[in-house]
């Protein structure tokens, strides 16, 4: 059975308006999006932006707006609920062009078993086997960022809960938002899309697709040359930051740096952002 997700439209700090699931969750999300503009990397009118895992297309909105809407957008959603609110999004920022796919990326050409989380969707992953362990990182996260005299805006409710009901309040929450359900997405290499085979240039590459980010780099291999700038969320596993960065380099980008947001201090999720001189 399919689970409903609710609508509701989310007012953005920079006015613009959008559908989504969750207006708090949208908010959070464009406060996470402030992020990927560190490190060198901006965008100017004209430019053209290949999002990944766009959700409803809040990093997308973003761009348009930096780009004053004269850009061009490749954007790639694979859970259907969020695809189909992404079009309707997107209808608004005209004149910018956009093209929508309702499809994951990975390193071949297939399909991939979705968690897809309704209450939350930006949870939602193509590792529906991990989500208890996801679960676990996430409490802890929160809870240990609770504390201490540099406590993010947004767990500073939390912190003024006593300690030791800390965990009990979040479990409350947090099982609401873990609960999923799995479905089927199809999944193609990025350089193997038609579109991309004929793109002079990617002024910047964003990637955010929980866990999924090492498979998409190897899905691209035939596009680094025309990329000119990446940020993308990295979870650290097995040594998988490193070996990012280390990719990045051998590309030819110049700086390659690292930053995690302060909400996810301490745990295994970083971004990396990469410009080429011209860019920086």
């Amino acid at each position: 059975m399919t689970a409903v997700m609710k609508i509701a439209t989310a007012t953005l700090p920079n006015q613009v308006q959008l559908q989504c699931p969750n207006a708090a969750e949208a908010l959070a999300i464009y406060e996470d999006c402030q992020w990927y503009f560190k490190h060198g990397i901006k965008l100017e009118p004209g430019a053209t932006v290949v999002d990944v895992g766009a959700h409803v297309g809040i990093f997308t909105s973003m761009a348009a707006e930096l780009c004053q809407r004269k850009m061009t957008a490749y954007v790639f959603e694979p859970i259907p609920q969020l695809a189909s609110l992404l079009t309707q999004n997107m209808a608004q920022l005209e004149p910018v062009d956009v093209q929508i796919y309702n499809c994951a990326l990975g390193s071949e050409t297939g399909t991939a078993e979705f968690a897809f989380h309704p209450e939350t969707p930006m949870l939602s992953s193509a590792f529906p086997d991990e989500t208890d362990r996801e679960y676990v990182d996430f409490r802890e996260t929160l809870i240990r960022n609770s504390s201490g005299p540099d406590v993010p805006e947004r767990l500073q409710a939390l912190s003024k809960i006593p300690r030791f009901l800390r965990g009990f309040l979040l479990d409350q929450t947090l099982k609401k938002h873990f609960r999923h359900e799995r479905l089927s997405c199809p999944v193609y290499r990025l350089d193997q899309i038609p579109s991309m085979q004929s793109i002079p240039r990617i002024d910047l590459l964003k990637i955010n697709a929980e866990k999924s980010e090492e498979m998409i780099f190897q899905g691209l291999e035939q596009l680094w040359s025309v990329i000119q700038q990446v940020v993308v969320e990295v979870h650290d596993l097995d040594g998988r930051l490193d070996r990012l960065r280390n990719h990045l380099t051998s590309q030819g980008f110049a700086h390659v740096d690292c930053d995690q947001m302060d909400i996810l201090k301490g745990s295994q999720v970083y971004l990396l952002y990469a410009t080429r001189s011209s860019a920086a």
